[in-house]
């Protein structure tokens, strides 16, 4: 019969000499010695780096360490377990690589008073002989000296990056001297912050630090921040959590901007339940506690964010066109709320509402190495007064009768919007006019009357008017559209936008495109009367042929009044009025002719106010 075997799970030897490759490079092996001074309740700590000699003394005014042989036991702690979340106990192994050093030199005072020399070879068997100090001092801590191979380069930057966020006065100095000597050689190192953070929150998760990232930031990319144990961690798990909270939250689009706009460092409170991978620490654990804690963040920062945009908008009109944002945001000092995304968003959760329109008075073509562009400058304004519209035809119709001064109120885009009911009564449409479309009156609910409906190139989204396919619906007889048509470069660029074959009306000027307006003009109002007012076809025949005699008579006029100054001149000299006898019967006559092409000219400007 088969006995049962017991199993016990055990450590290889060949595991113990892979424990330094469980860290990083020599960066994070530094910051294990960093924590080490941490855990020993120190307060300072000493960093004294020799090029020369590639030695590197770190020295701290900690406990010291009670029992030497916790350094080399896997899974041991010799620290104040109040100070350390779930220690591993092989930090001391991370700097026991053949890569980084070839010997360290231990030396503590306090808690234990001894000394020991190390080399990678521990890992392999070589005994680790410990000196007792008989008469130790009164000063407490542990010194390490770290022998280092020549490839290693330490810079004042590394130092400042491995010390992390730990909560002691860190000094360093390249040059000979103990920690107890105060000359100007030795310089703090402080925490590695590129610049203050704009926000800073407290949360039950732990301290949140936001920044807006600018790209003169030195990173030049965004930086995101787990700190555990002081020590900070690029994490990419912390910014793909933070990412997933805010798509659900409730302003998400505001909250995905914040984020993707952001540098942040949060500082791990160990009751959140988040925890680092072990047993280098280098990476959060992606779990649901890193979800939960997350989601409290972007809750915090997006109802941090809208608090003190409410107390910086407090005093704001209710009516913003947004190139006036910066200015206002300059005026109170802002900086962080100073960006198009965030009052993009931000506004209208705090009641203003974006109105967006085409400004129709402004379209331009211009000449590329491709071609002629069509460029259609675009409006954008914040109004609280707003009405929510989801017409387009109704958007930019509103919008620019608002711009032109019309008692109409602007509109702002919603695809949830109820739009009022558009009534149209006298509907005239026809093929002999693409263009334009006539109606008797125009009405919109809550609003009035309006003189006009645009739309946009896709037609005109409003029930009963789907099938029409003209640009404009004016309201008013043929003569009154034909009069705002000479004069309305909106009404003018609608048509052209609007049309299919708008390069048509596109021609060149001292080799510049441009549109051709007058031409546009004159080819529409045709259309137009032919299709609901051809009696008035035969009048603008008559002001044409009249129109085409005014310039000639003008000009007749003009000839005729500079001969009478010439023969007043000659009237002047008496030789020349006695040598031609026939002087001022001549003058006489030319100032009849002046009467009669006066008084032509004035019978010809009937008929042209007519036209």
């Amino acid at each position: 019969m088969t006995q049962d075997t017991q199993l016990h799970a055990q450590i290889s030897q060949r595991l113990l000499t892979e424990l330094p490759r469980f860290f990083g490079g020599f960066e994070q092996a530094l910051g294990e010695l960093f924590q080490n001074c941490y855990r020993a309740g120190a307060q300072n700590v000493a960093v004294i780096y020799d090029p020369a000699k590639h030695t590197l003394i770190l020295v701290d005014n900690g406990a010291g360490l009670d029992d030497p042989q916790k350094l080399l036991t896997a899974g041991e702690t010799g620290w104040d377990e109040t100070r350390v979340i779930e220690p591993a106990g092989v930090g001391a192994f991370a700097i026991l690589r053949d890569e980084f050093t070839t010997r360290i030199e231990y030396v503590s005072h306090g808690a234990g008073d001894w000394e020991m020399i190390l080399t990678p070879a521990i890992l392999y068997g070589e005994v680790a002989r410990v000196k007792w100090i008989s008469n130790p001092t009164h000063a407490t801590g542990l010194s390490v000296k770290l022998s280092l191979q020549p490839s290693i380069e330490l810079t004042e930057q590394l130092i400042c990056r491995a010390r992390g966020f730990y909560p002691f006065q860190v000094k360093w100095t390249t040059s000979q001297a103990t920690p107890a000597e105060d000359h100007a050689e030795w310089k703090t190192i402080e925490p590695d912050r590129p610049r203050t953070p704009d926000l800073t929150l407290e949360t039950p998760v732990g301290v949140f630090e936001w920044a807006r990232w600018r790209s003169t930031d030195r990173e030049r990319v965004r930086a995101v921040q787990a700190v555990w144990e002081w020590r900070a961690l690029a994490s990419f798990e912390l910014d793909e959590a933070l990412s997933r909270a805010a798509r659900t939250h409730v302003y998400f689009e505001l909250a995905h901007e914040i984020v993707r706009d952001g540098n942040v460092r949060w500082f791990v409170e160990p009751s959140s339940g988040v925890r680092p991978k072990l047993p280098d620490r280098n990476a959060l654990d992606d779990n649901e506690a890193l979800h939960n804690a997350a989601t409290a963040l972007i809750d915090a920062l997006v109802t941090r964010v809208l608090d003190e945009m409410r107390s910086l908008t407090a005093s704001w009109p209710a009516r913003l066109v947004e190139s006036d944002l910066w200015r206002l945001c300059d005026a109170a000092g802002a900086a962080w709320q100073n960006t198009g995304y965030l009052l993009k968003h931000v506004l209208p959760i705090l009641g203003w509402r974006r109105v967006e329109y085409a400004d129709l008075d402004g379209v331009y073509v211009y000449d590329t190495s491709d071609g002629v562009e069509v460029e259609t400058p675009q409006v954008t304004v914040y109004d609280r007064a707003a009405l929510p519209v989801a017409s387009r035809a109704l958007n930019i119709t509103l919008n620019i009768l608002n711009a032109q001064g019309e008692s109409v109120p602007s509109a702002s885009l919603s695809a949830d919007a109820t739009d009022p009911r558009v009534t149209v009564i006298g509907l005239r449409v026809s093929e002999s006019s693409p263009h334009i479309a006539l109606a008797e009156r125009i009405e919109v609910e809550g609003i009035g009357a309006i003189p006009h409906l645009l739309t946009e190139e896709d037609g005109f989204d409003l029930p009963g008017l789907e099938k029409v396919g003209a640009a404009v619906i004016f309201a008013g007889s043929p003569a009154a559209f034909l009069a705002e048509w000479a004069r309305s470069d909106a009404l003018v660029h609608t048509v052209f936008l609007h049309s299919e074959s708008y390069f048509d009306w596109i021609g060149s000027d001292s080799g510049e495109s441009q549109i051709e307006r007058e031409r546009m003009r004159n080819e529409v109002t045709l259309e137009v009367t032919q299709a609901f007012a051809p009696e008035l076809i035969a009048a603008r025949q008559r002001y044409y042929a009249v129109d085409a005699l005014i310039e000639p008579t003008h000009a007749a006029g003009c000839a005729v009044a500079e001969t009478l100054r010439r023969f007043a001149d000659l009237q002047d000299d008496p030789i020349i009025r006695q040598q031609v006898p026939g002087l001022e019967e001549c003058h006489e006559i030319l100032k009849a002719l002046e009467d009669v092409v006066e008084t032509y000219a004035q019978e010809l400007a009937g008929p042209a106010e007519l036209g």
